[in-house]
């Protein structure tokens, strides 16, 4: 999880708890998401 879910999510910590559930969940179903999850944030980072 980054720096902008998380601050997203800052003071809804109940929230926070059902992104993570929900996350961690598509990341088991469908291949190479968390993958190109990381790949995408590393070229945000890029660019910021």
């Amino acid at each position: 999880m980054d720096q902008n879910v998380l601050y997203f999510f800052d003071g809804k910590p109940e929230a926070l708890l059902l992104y993570e559930a929900f996350e961690e969940r598509v990341f088991s179903k469908v291949d190479g998401v968390k993958k190109n999850y990381a790949i995408f944030q590393d070229v945000l980072a890029k660019i910021k």
